[in-house]
């Protein structure tokens, strides 16, 4: 799933200032047009370093509906 790949990425980072510099290099380098997987996995994220959430995958957190 795009949004767990993206998560991926954004997993060592473990500060929220250091998440804030990542969005905002990743919201310079696409020009106000960040996808909506990029966006939920930095929200994710954001909840996840805040001791908020915990680490699960994308499905677990958000299971599609029936």
């Amino acid at each position: 799933m795009a949004v767990d790949r993206v998560r991926g990425h954004l997993r060592p980072i473990r500060t929220l200032a250091a998440l804030a510099e990542s969005w905002s290099r990743e919201h310079a380098l696409l020009l106000d047009r960040v996808p909506l997987e990029i966006r939920l996995a930095y929200a994710v994220r954001w909840l996840e370093v805040a001791g908020r959430l915990d680490e699960r995958p994308w499905g677990l957190i958000c299971p599609p509906e029936r």
